[in-house]
């Protein structure tokens, strides 16, 4: 009889097959073997990403940014290249299940993920007033390569196990393949073959690249430490200064929850006349607060 092993193998090298099946073998696999850290990875994938979860490297994306004008049709936003970068970088936290109905469906081969309505409003009013949407735009082929990513991660975990002497017989285990899994836990990672077999370790700097530290509550503090010591440093009006700061510390308290909004949305309005201070700041804010559904 194969084991869940050896299925999860065949079912990676099958282009055909999907992905969400395959991570529920996964699951069950590690469930069985006790493995905790591999069974919250697979949820993750299979659920979506929390927003208030670190995410893996392979699921931060960048596009273009377009301007969508019912006068002058898409266009592409030009500006300081570091922040076009940021901008136009965007995190994917739908269920791989939702990615893979995206690529099935072929058209339209380029998606598109609407900025946060008050970002909008606040490059309008750099602009001269003029409020048009503004979307990223990216191909399909990026998700494709998610989807790959888990396919080859969830291929290589099993052959992994395999080399451990860890197939399974049906869908059980015995107790001497569960032992091995628990004593190889120091020697294979579901997600980069180092580390423990159990630790779903699917981060890394990679995810930092081009996007500022903004992925995690403590990497947020950062930032917003950094633009506390901005505003004391740059803003010479005392009382412009003082509300600045006092939305940073708000920001901070409402970290990760919708509460985040307000503060961010009263904060934007002091950019016009501080762009310099606030500008290299917002594509943090913006992944916080961004609208992120599929458009």
């Amino acid at each position: 009889m194969t084991g869940l092993v050896e299925e999860i193998q065949a079912h990676a090298i099958d282009r055909n097959a999907s992905v969400a099946d395959l991570l529920r073998k996964v699951k069950l696999a590690a469930v069985k073997l006790k493995l905790s850290d591999a069974v919250g990875w697979v949820d993750q994938e299979l659920n979506g990403c929390a927003y208030d979860a670190e995410i893996p490297e392979y699921r931060v994306i960048r596009g273009s940014i377009f301007s969508h004008s019912p006068y002058h049709g898409q266009r592409e936003l030009s500006g300081d290249p570091e922040t076009i970068v940021k901008l136009s970088t965007q995190e994917l936290r739908e269920p791989i299940a939702s990615l893979e109905d995206l690529v099935a469906a072929k058209e339209p081969s380029t998606l598109m993920i609407k900025l946060d309505e008050a970002v909008i409003h606040r490059i309008g009013q750099a602009n001269g007033g003029r409020h048009f949407p503004i979307y990223i735009h990216f191909t399909s082929s990026v998700l494709v390569s998610i989807i790959d990513r888990l396919r080859n991660m969830a291929f290589d975990w099993a052959v992994a196990l395999e080399q451990q002497g860890i197939l399974g017989e049906g869908i059980t285990f015995s107790v001497a393949e569960k032992e091995k899994a628990a004593t190889a836990a120091m020697t294979i990672n579901i997600g980069t073959l180092s580390g423990g077999l159990h630790q779903a370790n699917v981060t890394g700097d990679g995810n930092r690249t081009n996007v500022s530290s903004d992925f995690s509550t403590r990497e947020n503090y950062g930032v917003l430490n950094d633009l506390k010591r901005k505003i004391e440093n740059e803003i010479t009006d005392k009382g412009d200064q003082q509300a600045m700061l006092a939305l940073v510390e708000e920001l901070k308290r409402s970290e990760g929850r919708a509460e985040f909004k307000l503060p961010f949305a009263n904060l934007m309005e002091y950019a016009a006349n501080y762009a310099t201070v606030l500008g290299p700041f917002l594509p943090a804010w913006l992944k916080c607060c961004q609208y992120r559904a599929f458009r």
